[in-house]
Order: C-alpha cells, then sequence, then structure tokens
C-alpha cells in the first residue's frame, strides 16, 4: 500500500506543538523524581524523532510509558502513547499505531484533555485516511473538527482543516480540498505557523498533482521548499524533496527527479522511515524506468518489494506481543495467588478488628436512626404549625372580606335611604309645587317646556326610588329569594340580553345575611355577563334539594380565562372566597362558548327553624 505523503507530514507539526506542551507539563521541584523523569523521556523522544531518529526515539517513549504506568501519571501515559504510536505509524505499523492511539484516547477521554483528545482524534483519521476506510475517516475528522471549535484556538482549527481537506483530496474532492488548504494557508500567515504552512503547501502541491496541474504542484512545492529553509525546518526536506521528484517524474523529467530521489533515501534510511523508504524505491524504480535504465529500475523494484514484505512481518511481531502480553498475564495470576495466601494468613487478625469495627457501625446506625426520627417529628410539627398558620390567615382574611361586605352593605344602606328620603323627598315637595304653581297659572297647562319639566321630575323620582332598592333590595328581606331574584332578572332583562330565571324546588327563607350574599352573587353575576361577556342570553337557576342549594349563572357569551380569578377577577375572587367560608363550593368553567359559575351549599345551618322567625332587615327604604 502506498502512503500518502501529507499523512505523515501531521505528525512532525503535532510533535513540534506538543513539545511546547510537554515543557509546560513538567514537574515542579516538588513533585516526584518519577514524574521529572517521565517528561524528561518524552523531551528526549520528541527531540530524536525531530533528528529522523525513529527507532532512538520510540526507545525514550516506551521508557516512559513504563515509568508513566508504575508511577500512574495519566498524563504521561497520553503523551506516551501518542509517541510510540507515531513511531509505529512511520514504520507502516498501522496495527499498532491504532492501538497505542486508541489506549491513550481513553485515558485523555478519562481526564477530560480536549487538547491530547483532538490530537488523538486526529492521528486516527489519518490511519483511516490512509486505509481508505471512509466511514471511520469521517467520524474521526469530524470529531476533530468539533474538539477544535470548542477548544476556539487557531492552532486546532488548522489541525482539524488539515484532515478535513486530507479527507475531501483522498475521497476524490479535489476542490474542497484545494480550497480548505488555501484556507489552512491564511490562518497559519495570520498566526506566523510556519510548520502547518509548509504542510499546507505540501498538501496544495499534491493536491495540484492529483488535478494534472503541474505547473501549480510544482509553485506550492517550492512555496512549502522556500519557507522551510527561510525558517530552517529542515526535517520537512525529506517530504520536499520526494514530492518534487514525484512530480518532476510525471511531467517526463527524470533526471532532474532522480536528483532529488537520490536526496531523500539516504535521510529516509538514517530515520529508519520504512514505510517512506519503500515508496522511495518504488519512485526511484519508475524513473531509472522512464531513464531506460532497467537494471536499476529492476533493482529499486526489488528493494521495494523486499522492504514491502518485511513490512507484512509486523503481523508476526503483533503475534508474539500477544504472547509476552499473556506470559505476562500467568505471572500476574501467580503473584495474585501469593498474595491471597498472605491475606488468608492475616484474616484471623482482621477479624478481632472487624468485630468493633461492625459495633462501631451499628452504633453509627442506631445515632443516624435516632436523628433521623427526631427530625421526622420536628419536620411534622412544623407542618402541622405552618398548616394551623395558613388556617389562622385564611379566617382572618375571610373575617376581614365579612367585615369589608358588612360594612358595605351598611354603607350601600345607608345610601339608599338618603337617597330616598332626602333627595326622593326634595323631588317629591318640587313636583307638589310644581302642581301649585300650575294651579296658580292655568296657560301653563298649555306649555310644552313645563310639561316636560313635570315629566323629568317624574323620571327623577322613579330612578332614585330604583336605585335606591338595588342598593338595599327591600323585596329580598319581605319576600325571599325566589322573589327578589326572579325581579332582578326580569329587571336586567332588556332588547341585547335575554335573562331567563328558573326555580327548582322549594327555596325555604333562611337567615338574612346569607340570602343577602346569594343575591348579591346573582347581581355580581349579571353585572359581570353585561360588562364583559358580550351574550345573548343568561340562565340564572336555584335549585334546594335535599337541604342542598345550588345556585348557576350561566351565558353564551366570549368566555374568559379561568386561571386568572385570583389576579384580575377581584369581584368573582371575593364571590370564591365567602362562598367558601360558608362552607360551600365555588366552580367556574369557561369556553369560547361561554362561562358558567355554580356554587353549592348545605343549607341546614341557614334555614330558619321556625317560619315565623323574624328575619333581619338590612334595608332601611320602606317604600
Amino acid at each position: 500500500m502506498n502512503i500518502p505523503l501529507k499523512y505523515f507530514a501531521v505528525f512532525i507539526l503535532f510533535f513540534y506543538f506538543s513539545s511546547q506542551v510537554g515543557a509546560k507539563n513538567k514537574s515542579s521541584r516538588e513533585r516526584h523524581a518519577d514524574t521529572v523523569l517521565i517528561n524528561k523521556y518524552l523531551s528526549l523522544g520528541k527531540q530524536k524523532h525531530k533528528q529522523n531518529k525513529l527507532d532512538s526515539a520510540k526507545r525514550f517513549f516506551n521508557k516512559a510509558l513504563m515509568l508513566s504506568r508504575v508511577a500512574k501519571d495519566s498524563a504521561g501515559m497520553v503523551n506516551a502513547y501518542i509517541g510510540v504510536g507515531t513511531e509505529d505509524y512511520h514504520r507502516g505499523d498501522f496495527k499498532n499505531a491504532t492501538a497505542n492511539w486508541l489506549s491513550g484516547l481513553k485515558i485523555a477521554e478519562l481526564m477530560k484533555d480536549q487538547v491530547k483528545q483532538l490530537e488523538l482524534n486526529s492521528n486516527l483519521s489519518s490511519v483511516f485516511l490512509t486505509l481508505v476506510n471512509k466511514k471511520k475517516a469521517t467520524y474521526y475528522t469530524e470529531t476533530t473538527y468539533k474538539l477544535a471549535k470548542a477548544l476556539k484556538d487557531t492552532t486546532s482549527l488548522i489541525t482539524a482543516l488539515l484532515d478535513i481537506s486530507s479527507r475531501e483530496g483522498i475521497f476524490g474532492n479535489l476542490d474542497k480540498e484545494a480550497y480548505y488548504l488555501k484556507e489552512v494557508v491564511k490562518l497559519c500567515k495570520a498566526s506566523k505557523n510556519y510548520p502547518y504552512e509548509i504542510l499546507a503547501y505540501l498538501n496544495l502541491g499534491q493536491s495540484y498533482k492529483d488535478h494534472k496541474d503541474y505547473k501549480f504542484s510544482l509553485y506550492y512545492y517550492g512555496k512549502a521548499d522556500s519557507t522551510s529553509k527561510a525558517h530552517q525546518y529542515k526535517e520537512y526536506d525529506r517530504m520536499i524533496y520526494m514530492s518534487l521528484a514525484g512530480v518532476l517524474h510525471a511531467t517526463n523529467k527524470n533526471k532532474e527527479a532522480l536528483k532529488y530521489i537520490k536526496m531523500v533515501i539516504p535521510l529516509a534510511r538514517q530515520a529508519g522511515a520504512s514505510a517512506r523508504l519503500r515508496d522511495m524505491y518504488s519512485l526511484a524504480s519508475n524513473i531509472y524506468s522512464g531513464l531506460n535504465n532497467h537494471k536499476e529500475a529492476l533493482h529499486y523494484l526489488r528493494k521495494s518489494n523486499f522492504l514491502k514484505d518485511s513490512l507484512f512481518s509486523v503481523e508476526n511481531e503483533a503475534a508474539i506481543h500477544r504472547m509476552e502480553i499473556e506470559h505476562r498475564s500467568v505471572k500476574r495470576e501467580k503473584a495474585i495467588s501469593d498474595q491471597k495466601l498472605i491475606i488468608s494468613r492475616n484474616k484471623l487478625e482482621l477479624q478481632e478488628k472487624n468485630k468493633y469495627i461492625t459495633i462501631a457501625v451499628l452504633a453509627t446506625i442506631i445515632l443516624a436512626a435516632i436523628s433521623v426520627a427526631v427530625y421526622l417529628v420536628y419536620s411534622a410539627k412544623h407542618k402541622a404549625n405552618n398548616h394551623k398558620l395558613n388556617l389562622i390567615q385564611k379566617e382572618k382574611e375571610v373575617a376581614i372580606l365579612e367585615a369589608l361586605i358588612n360594612g358595605e352593605e351598611k354603607e350601600r344602606s345607608r345610601l339608599a335611604l338618603e337617597l330616598h328620603d332626602s333627595v326622593g323627598g326634595i323631588l317629591s315637595v318640587t313636583k307638589m309645587q310644581m302642581s301649585i304653581l300650575l294651579d296658580e297659572h292655568h296657560y301653563l297647562s298649555t306649555s310644552s317646556t313645563f310639561e316636560k319639566t313635570l315629566f323629568m321630575l317624574d323620571n327623577a323620582s322613579s330612578e332614585t326610588r330604583s336605585i335606591a332598592h338595588n342598593l338595599a333590595p327591600q323585596i329580598l328581606f319581605q319576600k325571599g329569594l325566589n322573589t327578589s331574584i326572579a325581579s332582578l332578572c326580569e329587571k336586567t332583562n332588556g332588547s341585547t340580553l335575554n335573562v331567563v330565571y328558573y326555580s327548582i324546588g322549594n327555596v325555604d327563607r333562611y337567615n338574612s345575611d346569607f340570602e343577602l350574599f346569594i343575591y348579591r352573587t346573582v347581581q355580581e353575576g349579571l353585572t359581570n355577563v353585561i360588562k364583559h361577556a358580550s351574550a345573548k342570553e343568561v340562565i340564572v337557576q336555584l335549585s334546594n334539594s335535599n337541604n342542598v342549594l345550588n345556585l348557576t349563572i350561566e351565558d353564551d357569551g366570549k368566555g374568559m380565562d379561568a386561571t386568572s380569578i385570583g389576579v384580575n377577577g377581584m369581584g368573582l375572587n371575593n364571590m370564591r372566597l365567602r362562598t367558601i367560608a360558608k362552607g360551600g363550593i365555588f366552580e367556574l368553567s369557561s369556553s369560547a362558548s361561554g362561562t358558567t359559575i355554580f356554587l353549592e351549599f348545605d343549607i341546614t345551618p341557614y334555614t330558619l327553624k321556625n317560619i315565623n322567625e323574624p328575619i333581619e332587615d338590612f334595608s332601611l327604604v320602606k317604600n
């Protein structure tokens, strides 16, 4: 399998920037010596990798990994797994590279270290892009991009965009690949991130080579070379030279291509990058073939095939590695058995200690139970007291309401008396004087103004009497609920509102306070219908059955919000509170087709025991 050059370049960049993170992770003087040594091994591994000494780099990373496991240093293990996996990847051992990176990713996720999660997800995306596994490559590139957005870091975003561009390129979306790479170049220039800028140029060169646009391919490879030399990043020489050799061979400039391939092969041999060296041998074979030097072409083809076969022997190494792990497992099991034997010897000593521990635990449980019981008793008393306080508060509210309403009724009676006796008397005297005036001046009988004045006096007198009776309904105290409500409904009935009254059962006489409450309820209900309901018909029904009195007021109006009674409907809220205070049931239902008010009472406490028992008359108006 030929591994695209662009995926190997990602790791050089990660090692460049993660070295800065490693510096931050170095322990302080107070930390344990093992942690200092772990960071030292990690730093040496990155240094050797930067020098293209992959064997030495892997040895240091393995040392860091072993020591991190012993010291239980999670951060050290994550960095070590990244390092070992990277060296495996550069050698073409994708299986072990993936295993190491996945191990590191599990720890990074437990640590909630998003920086390391991004790095490991990016590494895994490169593996699956190399293996052309679209589903898994897409998953890891998208995960990398999400983490980059969460971190809000330019370097992280560049990493994610490089992964996405590689994904688009490997799956044939070459235009999208070039677009993302140019965005990376912009970000790199703005942040002066030269290593990633070099990598973006290399990938753009490869993208245009895939487009067969060799002019632009050479242009971007040249940009990568000049940027690398300007900022002294020699570790990119191997990738740049191989890229230039590839595009020159594609344009049949095999002599120039041979110059670059001869420069890059010794660098790959020195680094021990077997997977890349195999591709270089294959390219060298093609270049010599283009130069008709078939002997050298065959020589390098054999080297490439031999190296390819040796790389596949990694499977055997993995099997040996598994057997070695199994061997360690056996040793571990033996150690566990020995530990169990020691534990059994100490069991008798522990039993005595456990006895005291059990007693202490039981005592603690008993104390906890007593504490809970005391708390529950206190809580119950507290709730009972709160309930009593709430009842007292409600009783106070009802008492205040009753006092207000009684005061209101007395004020109504006083006003009615004033209207009837004072204003009504004045109007009567005025009318009498007008009659005397007519007798003295007969010509006034022909005056329309005088006649109109007498008519207006009659209307004023009648209206004053009506207002006085509404304020203090004399008919209620004289004839009871049935007659007074029927009269009230008849007076309310008009051309725009039809008021129908039904009486069911024997509606007896009740004490004056209760009768006045029912009458005022009907009066309030009819007033609300007239003011707010826009109704055409309203039905008032009063029924008595088995000492249960029901009052229903139902209209066909536009309805209302029944849940807003306590907020906006002061009259309805007072009606509800007084109903409950008198031991009754209050229900209100409303919809777009109308509103219904329903009251129900046990009238036993309010029924007059003696039919001849006098009823207190709140009205001061007698005529």
